[in-house]
């Protein structure tokens, strides 16, 4: 026994009616008037940007902290990112850097290395780090040189933000916490894989091959980073993003 079906051949939109939208802006700006959910979002936009303003105002009041670096030499970067990042949120196993920094930190210990934890600079929530902050072994720094600080750690400690991706560049080994699109990169160990090993082996058995790295982040710059911005379209925007999805 067989079945065949054939499907009938039918107009989709005959049921139906195409009504043109009047392009008209205050009738647009009315209707928002009544929008509750437009409201929301708005005011949730305008409070996010008043606490970015407000971050990056008091960054710009901190003095540029100078680091002895031969001195704190063999030092762990931590660069921290902000508190309410979504990709913190969502690809990683913590809710805030504090977890993360309560059940990477022993394990960081660990080595005797000198640990130095940054502040991102557009941080908006108030945070407090003194409680794991010692002077001793472990320091943290506010407004310090990013690519130096990245230069002479004996490794950097990232959850999954832009800046493991710069340490990578800058040739720095990297511990990530969490999922990341630079994970399977050569100098990168995921946390996850080594909780339970000794830090200071793993990373001096992850031999770093300048070549084999720099062509992994050349291969991000040319078939995979796009230039420009979405906000201000060209040509060779449009070109590198239709180029990306055939």
């Amino acid at each position: 026994m067989s079945y065949q079906y054939r499907q009938n051949p039918t107009n989709p939109l005959k049921d139906f009616e195409i009504v043109k939208v009047k392009q008209s802006l205050a009738l647009r700006y009315f209707y928002r008037l009544l929008d509750k959910e437009y409201y929301a979002k708005l005011f949730k936009v305008l409070e996010r940007k008043r606490k970015n303003d407000l971050a990056a105002k008091r960054f710009k009041k901190f003095e540029m902290e100078q680091i002895d670096f031969e001195k704190m030499k063999p030092f762990i970067f931590f660069p921290l990112q902000v508190n309410s990042d979504t990709q913190i949120i969502l690809n990683s196993p913590y809710s805030s850097m504090y977890e993360a920094i309560e059940d990477v930190l022993p394990k960081l210990k660990e080595t005797s290395y000198n640990i130095i934890i940054k502040e991102h600079p557009m941080e908006v929530e108030p945070v407090d780090y003194s409680q794991i902050v010692d002077n001793k072994q472990v320091f943290l720094t506010t407004k310090t040189d990013l690519d130096a600080l990245m230069e002479h750690c004996e490794f950097t400690v990232n959850i999954n933000s832009s800046v493991g991706l710069q340490a990578i560049a800058k040739h720095s080994k990297v511990l990530t916490l969490g999922e990341c699109f630079y994970n399977n990169a050569p100098n990168v160990l995921r946390f996850k894989d080594v909780r339970d090993k000794k830090l200071t082996s793993e990373f001096e058995k992850l031999n770093l091959d300048l070549q084999k790295n720099d062509r992994y982040i050349e291969h991000f710059k040319n078939d995979i980073f796009i230039s420009n911005h979405f906000y201000t379209p060209n040509i060779d925007l449009l070109e590198s993003v239709r180029s990306r999805l055939v």
